[in-house]
């Protein structure tokens, strides 16, 4: 690794990407900056959040049929970006969300989707 003088510091940290190219680099596992990693891996933690609000709603919300109607498609969405998105996928497995009973589905679904490959 090559050092700037006086730093301690890869240049490669001193790289900024705009969001956009952190999400798309990140999802795919291409290598980041520590900084942009740490973008990242917030991003990621926020969509995963946001899923499980919107899950947690459709379930508060929806009953019968039309509550499965509501959930089916929130996971499936999120099982689609995890499945285009190796970097994004890694973090899905590394994180608390994939634990609980809705990531408990998300996962035999990606299960399900890899074997179809």
């Amino acid at each position: 690794m090559t050092t700037l003088p006086g730093t301690d510091s890869d240049p490669k940290d001193l790289e900024r990407l705009s969001l956009t190219e952190i999400w798309t680099r990140g999802c795919l596992g291409e290598a980041l900056s520590s900084h942009d990693q740490q973008h990242f891996v917030q991003m990621a933690r926020n969509r995963f959040w946001t899923f499980r609000m919107s899950l947690s709603h459709a379930l508060q919300t929806r009953k019968g049929d039309d509550q499965e109607a509501w959930v089916t498609p929130l996971i499936n969405g999120l099982v689609t970006e995890l499945h285009e998105g190796p970097g994004l996928e890694r973090l899905w497995y590394e994180s608390e969300f994939s634990r609980d009973l809705a990531g408990a589905r998300v996962n035999q679904a990606l299960a399900q989707r890899q074997l179809q490959k």
